[in-house]
């Protein structure tokens, strides 16, 4: 379904996300993402790796 969302012109999109997934993150730094950490829940509880996008990248796809 696609984002009904609008971005207002004046308010930057969000640019984070975490993947649980690691075989996404190629996807994501194709977008001009980068991993910035690794987290690791206890137990054997699933990994996780926070990404960021800088807000002036210029390949701006991402839905507002």
């Amino acid at each position: 379904m696609p984002s009904a969302r609008v971005r207002h012109p004046a308010r930057p999109a969000l640019r984070v996300l975490e993947s649980g997934n690691i075989t996404n993150i190629p996807f994501h730094e194709g977008l001009g993402f980068r991993v910035t950490g690794e987290i690791r829940l206890p137990d054997g509880g699933p990994t996780s790796w926070p990404m960021w996008r800088d807000p002036a990248h210029a390949d701006d796809r991402s839905p507002g």
